[in-house]
């Protein structure tokens, strides 16, 4: 599915099967939504991709796949404002779970990670202000890190769970040090 252009629109209670280079491509559309959607088969790039784009929603995607190019998250995230990733669920295999590159304000909240994640289970990469919390990387998850944050100033670790196999749990490369329990 490809939506360019096109503000406001909604994607949802919908079932992709199959295998296909993106799931849902949608740039230049501002205010646009992804949600309550299921998605099983092999991407070559990525399953879900908003892409230049102002306040979009992904929530509530299940997503089990396969995603297999070197530069992809099963949900890609690319050059956005105010986007909000909410209460996915991610399994299968991946290089990335979800990936937020040169996206300012982006909020990555309450999603599930399982599964092979090649990489990262959350990535903000060059994305200022972003907010990561209340996700969990369960122990069936094997990864390089948890989380992990690039030139990312700024950036809000909080309250996640993360118990699977990996390198690091979490990875902070500039912006704000995640908080701790006490």
């Amino acid at each position: 599915f490809q939506v360019w252009g096109a503000p406001g629109t909604v994607i949802s209670n919908l079932a992709v099967t199959g295998d296909y280079d993106i799931g849902f491509y949608i740039r230049a559309s501002d205010n646009s939504v992804v949600k309550d959607v299921t998605m099983t088969g092999t991407f070559d790039y990525a399953a879900v991709y908003p892409n230049r784009g102002n306040n979009y929603t992904v929530s509530n995607v299940k997503i089990d796949a396969t995603v297999t190019g070197w530069y992809a998250g099963t949900i890609f995230l690319y050059d956005t404002q105010n986007i909000t990733a909410t209460g996915n669920t991610i399994s299968g295999n991946s290089i990335r779970g979800i990936y937020a590159i040169s996206s300012h304000d982006a909020t990555i909240t309450g999603n599930t990670i399982t599964g092979s994640i090649g990489i990262n289970g959350i990535d903000l990469n060059i994305s200022p202000s972003g907010k990561v919390t209340g996700n969990t990387i369960p122990a069936t998850a094997t990864y390089r890190h948890g989380i992990r944050t690039w030139n990312s100033p700024d950036a809000k670790i909080t309250d996640n769970t993360i118990s699977g196999e990996g390198r690091m749990a979490i990875v902070v490369m500039g912006g704000e040090v995640p908080s701790h329990p006490s």
